[in-house]
């Protein structure tokens, strides 16, 4: 019973310190499709999504290994966030010499090189000192450290964007304000500089690590190249302004990732305490049930209101976004349910095999955009996103099936998502009654889980009081 308190105790911390950060951001869509351009969107999109890939690749996604290295008993994690620290470092200093060179040849503005750079050291710190925090579970910290990040960076927002009209500038400054400030609040307020001053070298942890965090840089290319090297394609093929309204597209689907992002990060932890636990495969079962069913009725809920929210968030010519949001959504769906079985893999340090799933997803996703973007656009970005991400997953639940006896295949659940796949493909093509129709779905969708949701509501509930 223990290993449900921990995991419920978790998802509430982590609601706390995403749910409202992530409502505020959500809400800010609206000033930002307002003041700038679609084209002035694409491109802080695209240096946002280069970003993305170049932090995995600089530091050898070493914070992944400081939050599973912090939270064993086995290791010291003094050492840990050293080596933490030590990869960073280094990534950072490449990736500024090389944006020194970049600069001097006059590749690329001196303005967008010095951003990216503070994009990059203020993630990489603010990464680090969570996933640290996370391990040695000072969650109070991250907390108040989330909500401070969302505060300064939704205030900067209004007063860069609206006071002094900075466009693009002024949204990517607000970003680099709120994470520095943030990253100090959780070096102090966590104590992490004590963990700094008393550090013990240990090259047995520094080799562990690596040798952990190495294969997930093939893990974050891939997921990259699924969410993000469409884009490329769709500037290549349609221009900035249609890769604008395509990224402005994933603001809804965020709704649904920022409820997976809550409870994946509460069930790491889980997933690595209870790895060699003899109920861990009944454990991991019954939470994947859980899981799944919560996001087939936000997603089926989401996808119906999909043009409510268009209509609430999408100013101008960014409203016909809308279109691409179902086969985003039944993307990030499978994303969720993928990151799940990723959790379990790297628990039992299997992260060679989450990479090698991923990059079959990749591929596809490569393939099937290129055959589809010149004739489709971004929709047929959109259907390459939702057809890897499906593989990945695929991919995933038969490795884990056959290589740890883990089945958690399930039929009721496979039907779901056939009728979220319907669901979707009736909202895009506009048939008559679509909206009807997909009541009827959200229906039957939370009709097959409402036991298991009214239980995790009343636990939910029976915490909070306590």
């Amino acid at each position: 019973m223990e290993k449900y308190k921990y995991l419920l105790k978790n998802v509430l911390l982590f609601g706390i310190s995403n749910f409202v950060p992530k409502i505020l951001v959500f809400l800010m869509v609206p000033l930002y499709t307002n003041v700038l351009t679609t084209a002035e969107y694409g491109t802080v999109d695209l240096l946002q999504t280069t970003l993305s890939l170049t932090i995995p690749i600089v530091t050898i996604n070493i914070t992944e290994g400081v939050l599973r290295y912090s939270v064993s008993k086995y290791h010291d994690s003094k050492s840990v966030l050293f080596y933490g620290i030590k990869y960073i470092t280094i990534g950072t200093a490449v990736v500024t010499g090389v944006g020194i060179i970049l600069g001097c040849l006059n590749v690329i503005p001196w303005g967008y090189i010095i951003c990216f750079i503070l994009l990059l050291l203020g993630n990489n710190g603010y990464t680090l000192l969570t996933n640290f925090l996370r391990g040695i579970d000072k969650m109070n910290a991250i907390v108040i450290g989330s909500i401070l990040n969302t505060a300064i960076m939704v205030g900067c927002n209004i007063l860069f964007l609206l006071y002094f009209s900075w466009g693009m500038y002024g949204y990517l400054l607000a970003q680099i304000f709120a994470l520095i400030i943030a990253t100090i609040f959780l070096f102090i307020a966590g104590g992490v500089y004590k963990y700094i001053t008393t550090y013990k070298k240990d090259n047995i942890v520094e080799r562990e690590m690596v040798v952990y965090s190495k294969p997930l840089i093939l893990n974050s290319i891939s997921w990259w190249i699924n969410n993000a090297s469409a884009r490329y394609i769709i500037v290549f093929f349609c221009g900035t302004a249609v890769n604008g309204i395509y990224s402005v597209a994933y603001k809804i689907p965020t709704i649904l990732s920022m409820c997976q992002s809550i409870f994946i990060q509460a069930w790491q932890l889980s997933a690595i305490k209870e790895s060699d636990s003899a109920e861990s495969q009944y454990f991991y079962k019954k939470i994947y049930g859980a899981y799944n069913g919560l996001l087939l009725v936000a997603c089926s809920g989401i996808i119906m209101l999909t043009k409510v929210l268009a209509n609430f968030l999408y100013a101008k010519e960014f409203y016909v976004a809308w279109k691409y949001v179902p086969l985003l959504l039944i993307g990030t769906l499978f994303t969720a349910v993928s990151s799940y079985i990723a959790s379990i893999f790297n628990a039992k340090d299997d992260t060679k095999l989450v990479g090698r799933t991923t990059t079959v997803g990749a591929v596809i996703n490569i393939i099937i955009s290129l055959c589809l973007v010149p004739f489709w656009g971004a929709m047929g970005a959109g259907i390459a996103n939702a057809i890897s991400c499906f593989v990945v997953w695929l991919a995933r639940i038969s490795s884990l099936k056959k290589k740890y006896k883990i089945n958690l295949f399930s039929t009721k659940l496979n039907i779901m998502y056939i009728l979220i796949l319907f669901q979707g493909i009736i909202m895009i093509l506009e048939t008559p009654y679509a909206f009807y129709i997909n009541g009827i779905v959200v229906l039957i969708v939370c009709l097959a889980f409402h036991n298991m949701i009214l239980e995790f509501i009343r636990k939910i509930l029976k915490k909070v009081k306590r």
